[in-house]
């Protein structure tokens, strides 16, 4: 199996991942997916729960950027009431935009983590920048058109990771 399919870790729920460890573990600078991982696709603007997720990574000086290949409209109006800098339209898999993040504002890779729901767009994305990330389940099941047939890919790679254990808890 090819390693950049292989995320670092898992966790069920993105908003259940444990942001004091996150800063134990000396990530300094988190990417963190949108669609299906914060939130629905189908929804605009964050629930208090992600609020207080986002405000548990600015109480441990964790510098949190939304990152989605969406449009800016989407992003910036999910962005906003979180009071976080984004990037729309990465071009994930394509690492260039988290790596001139990263380059731009002078982190080193072991000091950045992502997270996100897709292993063909978040999980190659990350471990192509070699950067650590978390893979989480998507929160909505019904599909977006343009999410069709990367996630048949997903669940596909997640069979395998799952039958050959390697997915490790985060």
């Amino acid at each position: 199996m090819n390693r950049n399919y292989i995320p670092t870790w898992y966790k069920q729920k993105a908003t259940s991942i444990d942001v004091n460890k996150i800063a134990s573990l000396g990530f300094k600078l988190v990417f963190c997916d949108i669609d299906n991982t914060l939130a629905s696709p189908f929804t605009k603007i964050p629930s208090d729960e992600v609020i207080s997720f986002i405000k548990s990574f600015k109480e441990n000086n964790i510098e949190l950027v939304i990152i989605s290949n969406n449009k800016e409209e989407r992003v910036k109006t999910f962005a906003k009431p979180l009071d976080v800098k984004y990037i729309f339209k990465a071009k994930k898999p394509n690492p260039k935009n988290l790596i001139k993040f990263i380059n731009d504002n002078n982190y080193k890779t072991n000091e950045v983590l992502a997270i996100g729901d897709q292993i063909m767009t978040d999980v190659l994305c990350a471990n192509r920048a070699k950067i650590n990330v978390i893979l989480v389940d998507r929160l909505e099941q019904k599909e977006q058109l343009i999410t069709f047939f990367p996630r048949r890919l997903d669940i596909f790679y997640r069979k395998k990771l799952k039958k050959r254990n390697l997915l490790k808890e985060f």
